[in-house]
């Protein structure tokens, strides 16, 4: 079953700081040959998807949060909505339980780093985050930067689609870990 995400910045803050709690627990756990090893060409190690993670936290998530509460014009507009799969991800609190295949993207190749370096970028993110927790709280969420998919979304919907992404992919860990441990 998966976790959700709750409908407050503080709720995702805690679910965040809760998943990387995890997410640091698992890390920690993984042995040093196992880190970089691809269970095959279709699939990432361990250590490209802490890099997908890490990054996606700070420059994709992160960013479009930060440029919502500037109410950067160069980035978004007032006004806008969601789409019908951003509305039922916001109403479930959590993205579909199905497996998403983005095409191509198991050949892409991330530069990855240590396990030591995940952790603190981990630590960074999560201290990132509570830093702009109450600014997200207090916003109207009038400003809107569109997403892929999901729609136009406002800084609160920003903030707790990226815990629910390192929730989503929770399972994609265990996934790879079972299988490099196995091979």
């Amino acid at each position: 079953m998966t976790t959700k995400t709750g409908a407050t910045a503080r709720a995702a803050l805690d679910h965040f700081s809760s998943l990387l709690e995890t997410y640091r627990e698992r890390l920690a756990q993984i042995e040093p040959s196992l880190f970089d090893q691809k269970p095959d060409a279709e699939t990432w190690s361990v250590a490209q998807l802490f890099e997908h993670l890490c990054s996606s936290s700070a420059y994709f998530f992160g960013k479009r949060v930060q440029h919502c509460l500037a109410k950067n014009t160069d980035k978004g507009q007032e006004g806008g909505g969601l789409t019908e799969v951003g509305q039922w991800i916001m109403d479930n609190g959590a993205f579909p339980e199905q497996r998403i295949k983005i095409p191509g993207s198991g050949h892409y190749e991330y530069e990855t780093k240590s396990k030591a370096d995940y952790s603190q970028w981990m630590q960074e993110l999560e201290t990132k985050y509570a830093s702009l927790e109450e600014q997200v709280e207090a916003d109207p969420g009038s400003f809107r930067i569109a997403h892929g998919r999901f729609g136009e979304l406002n800084a609160l919907e920003y903030y707790r689609n990226n815990s629910m992404h390192w929730q989503h992919h929770l399972a994609q860990l265990d996934r790879i870990l079972t299988q490099v441990q196995t091979k």
